[in-house]
């Protein structure tokens, strides 16, 4: 079975607001699953969300 976040655990572990995850839903920048009126993430939304938004360094000493 696939375990499901709810927006307080999601934004807990992204380091966001729970309006701030909301507002990332309403305009898609986050994939979600709607269960009834609830929305919750799956580990691979939460997941491609982080991936989507690294930062590669550019270089070293």
């Amino acid at each position: 079975m696939v375990k499901l976040f709810r927006i307080k655990e999601a934004a807990g572990l992204l380091g966001l607001s729970e309006s701030t995850l909301y507002k990332k839903t309403c305009t898609r920048e986050i994939g979600f699953v709607k269960l009834g009126s609830r929305v919750v993430f799956t580990e691979e939304d939460l997941e491609k969300y982080i991936a989507d938004h690294r930062v590669e360094a550019i270089g070293g000493r």
